[in-house]
């Protein structure tokens, strides 16, 4: 079995691809590395095994799904049963349809999470010109839309066979750290069915006269950044990860 590890020339794509080495290495895996400037070409002349996993970019595991035929996943995002842990709310619509009188409001793509970067419009101006930014977006891509928020502090929370495994600061304050009373509120509302590994990102907002700590986010465990969780637990859910997408679907 290999792990197909992804570099941009010399340089590994993410720290989450290094970081994976030695653990893959340690579980009998072949390291086989491809520069992801040339998919296409690293694609066609490759033969997977099923037992193959590829750690690397969103662009290049989709890659990799398709050409061992299995059907890539949903974006995970926002499960209506968390709704009371997102703190605002959040509309599924189609890009075409967004007027003026939604600003501001902030869009990202509600299945293809690589189609456009997740943004905030605020000025009517941009609303006009938007074409000229996203012209390639089709007007009836399905995305989702909520309005803008003030996060103080962004965190990335590892979730593996419904424990919290890790907590890694990614932006804003570092020192503002969420309530872990919340995300385990979360993993038990999320448990039996949720993915054996996964992701919470979540936020930490001025609520008034305290601080609240809210879902950014859903992730699925593959091509996801690990901010520097531990290579073996990294490594661990992301084996378990592929497995278990790859049984669901046979059962297709």
């Amino acid at each position: 079995m290999k792990a197909y590890l992804e570099k941009c020339g010399k340089e590994w794509f993410d720290d989450y691809v290094y970081l994976a080495r030695q653990p893959l290495e340690d579980r009998g895996f072949e390291i086989v590395s491809f520069d992801g400037t040339f998919l296409d070409d690293f694609i066609e002349r490759t033969v997977f095994d099923e037992n193959d996993i590829l750690v690397g970019s969103v662009e290049a595991t989709k890659a990799f799904w398709e050409a061992v035929g299995i059907q890539v996943p949903s974006y995970i995002g926002y499960p209506k049963f968390l709704e009371e842990f997102y703190n605002r709310t959040i509309k599924k619509t189609r890009f075409g349809k967004i007027t003026v009188d939604d600003l501001p409001i902030f869009i990202k793509p509600a299945y293809d999470v690589k189609e456009f970067t997740g943004f905030v419009l605020e000025k009517s101006s941009t609303l006009y010109n938007i074409g000229m930014y996203y012209s390639g977006v089709n007007p009836n891509t399905a995305v989702y839309t909520s309005s803008p928020i003030d996060i103080i502090s962004e965190y990335r929370c590892f979730v593996y066979k419904d424990e919290l495994v890790g907590i890694k600061h990614y932006d804003g304050d570092f020192c503002t750290f969420p309530k872990t009373s919340t995300i385990y509120r979360i993993i038990d509302a999320y448990k039996g069915k949720s993915p054996i590994a996964y992701t919470i990102d979540v936020g930490i907002v001025n609520n008034v006269t305290s601080e609240k700590t809210i879902i950014v986010e859903i992730n699925d465990f593959w091509a996801i950044g690990g901010y520097g969780l531990d290579g073996k637990t990294y490594v661990r859910m992301l084996i378990d990860r592929f497995q278990e997408i790859k049984n669901n679907n046979k059962k297709l």
